[in-house]
């Protein structure tokens, strides 16, 4: 009987013992440590380091069920990012990132020798930048950034850049807006030809010298603006900028003063109207001390209905004021003085247009050479055709 009972306690703890295993194989497929059980890391209790001689279990799972990832839940699998979309950034990064689209172009080649160029193709912002001039180039193809030049919309040239080279923009047709800063001396030949959809530009107090060519083409142009640091615009730097209806400037002297290398340098040419300090100019006056009108000087401008010509002036260049279909009137103080003019060409006078001088207020029909005048300079009065009469002194020796 002892044995009997004997035998079924031992058959009981055998039962007991086998619990958890059963319980296991009904549940998750993990086995949990038991906390504080010996060799769950407890400080000097059996390694982690699984045991190569030992065997291993492997728990029978229901027909169609898929295996289960023993670190816990499977991940679900990365997406593949679409061909041109751009992996989403960091929320802290956004600040940092360029707009959308908008890819910064490594300035690999310099423009001058302390002077460098960045392109966002997103935007087709060029910005140049550093201290010095830039690199005068010798064509279109051969400025750093000629593959962009399609691309190209605004070009911002920084503070410290002293000039801007031959060839620069050359045919940038999509360019239309430019910032020059002051301290920029010199624009260079081809600057910007063929810029066709350049609309305005504004050229800073600074600028002494506009080069050969460096607007033609720009038919868009509509206003420009020459400050009186200006002191030469090259061959045809205004030639087919057809689309200009205005030209600004501060200093009237200053501008009388200009060489212009032709016509066509000239944006009154096909502006045909000048604005000094922001006011329309038709009747014109020059200041008094300006001695001379240079080549060109008024070339085109038709909405000049007078002009006013002081006896300071001794010489006035070629065609001055050819085209100035629109003048009516020349105001003179000193008859002595106009006789004295040297007139490069009779578009030089603008009498040519005018028809009509007044002396001191006053339309002259009988004109009277005063008897201090020993030479009557050619083209004096070409195209006065209001003068009925003329008397001209025994001491006059030219004319």
């Amino acid at each position: 009987m002892k044995k009997r009972l004997l035998s079924l306690l031992l058959c009981l703890v055998l039962v007991v013992s086998l619990f958890p295993a059963a319980a296991y194989a009904e549940g998750e497929g993990t086995i949990a440590p038991v906390e504080g059980a010996a060799g769950a890391d407890a400080p000097g209790g059996p390694s982690d380091e699984p045991d190569p001689d030992a065997g291993s279990i492997a728990l029978a799972k229901e027909p169609g069920e898929e295996p289960t990832d023993p670190s816990g839940d499977p991940e679900e699998p990365a997406e593949e990012p679409v061909d041109g979309d751009a992996p989403d950034a960091p929320e802290d990064d956004i600040e940092a990132l360029p707009p959308e689209g908008d890819e910064l172009e490594p300035a690999n080649v310099k423009c001058g020798k302390n002077v460098n160029w960045t392109f966002y193709s997103g935007s087709g912002d060029l910005v140049i930048y550093g201290s010095g001039p830039m690199y005068d180039y010798s064509s279109s193809s051969s400025v750093p950034w000629f593959e962009y030049s399609s691309q190209i919309k605004t070009v911002e040239i920084r503070q410290g850049v002293t000039s801007i080279g031959n060839f620069a923009f050359y045919s940038c047709y999509n360019l239309t807006s430019v910032t020059i800063p002051a301290g920029v001396t010199s624009i260079g030949n081809y600057a910007f030809r063929g810029c066709s959809r350049l609309t305005s530009v504004e050229i800073p107090e600074g600028v002494t010298s506009i080069g050969n060519y460096a607007f033609q083409y720009c038919s868009k142009l509509t206003s420009v603006e020459i400050p009186a640091s200006v002191t030469s615009i090259g061959d045809d730097a205004f030639r087919d900028c057809s689309g200009l209806t205005a030209v600004y400037i501060e200093d009237l002297s200053a501008w009388c003063a200009i060489s212009f290398s032709n016509a066509y340098s000239n944006p009154l040419v096909y502006a045909h109207e000048l604005y000094l300090k922001g006011t329309a100019v038709t009747e014109l006056v020059i200041p008094e001390g300006v001695t001379s009108i240079g080549n060109y000087a008024f070339s085109g401008c038709s909405s000049l209905t007078s002009v006013t010509i002081p006896g300071s002036v001794t010489s006035i260049g070629n065609d001055a004021f050819r085209n100035c279909s629109g003048l009516a009137a020349v105001y003179i103080e000193d008859l002595s003085a106009w006789c004295a003019i040297s007139f490069s060409s009779t578009y030089s006078n603008p009498l040519v247009y005018a028809h009509e001088l007044h002396l001191k207020g006053t339309a002259v029909t009988e004109l009277v050479i005063p008897g201090s005048v020993t030479s009557i300079g050619t083209y004096a009065f070409y195209g006065c055709s209001s003068l009925i009469s003329v008397e001209i002194p025994e001491g006059v020796t030219s004319i």
